[in-house]
């Protein structure tokens, strides 16, 4: 399977979850009985560092879905490739000129 057909899926998961938890990282929310922003308050303090660290997790797993794993598989398949190669060539019965 090619690893461009899993690059928009990823991508806009990655891409939407981050952006969801952004105003939670940085402690913003929006009070809708009294119709106003907040800046900090109880909920920042808790879930903020959560949501720091789900951010950076996902950015990580992200970059290392898309570009990490297919490398090392191309690096894998192009190793196994070499040393078959190799076997074939040393077991491989020598042609005399006729």
């Amino acid at each position: 399977m090619r690893s461009i057909t899993r690059f928009r899926p990823v991508m806009l998961t990655a891409v939407t979850t981050v952006l969801g938890l952004l105003p939670m990282a940085l402690g913003v929310s929006y009070d809708f009985f009294a119709g106003k922003w907040i800046v900090g308050g109880e909920s920042a303090a808790w879930w903020g560092p959560m949501a720091v660290a789900v951010i950076f997790g996902l950015s990580f797993a992200t970059v290392l879905t898309l570009v990490v794993v297919p490398a090392l598989y191309s690096l894998t398949a192009n190793l196994h490739n070499a040393w078959t190669r190799t076997v074939r060539s040393a077991t491989a019965p020598e042609r005399s000129p006729e």
